[in-house]
């Protein structure tokens, strides 16, 4: 499939992602730091629910 514009393969991207499981939310615009500490929310939700016998 060829894309004119970017925020085309952008759109058809994120509606791809989303029908795999992806979450639909996208972050727009973002300075570095709100990017940095959404990694790290995402990092501690992922990791939070690990019990130490699981090591």
């Amino acid at each position: 499939m060829a894309f004119t514009k970017e925020a085309e393969f952008e759109t058809a991207l994120i509606k791809l992602l989303s029908e795999h499981g992806w979450e639909k939310e996208v972050l727009r615009n973002y300075t570095e730091q709100q990017l940095i500490r959404n990694w790290a929310d995402i990092l501690f939700q992922n990791n939070r629910g690990i019990e130490e016998s699981e090591f």
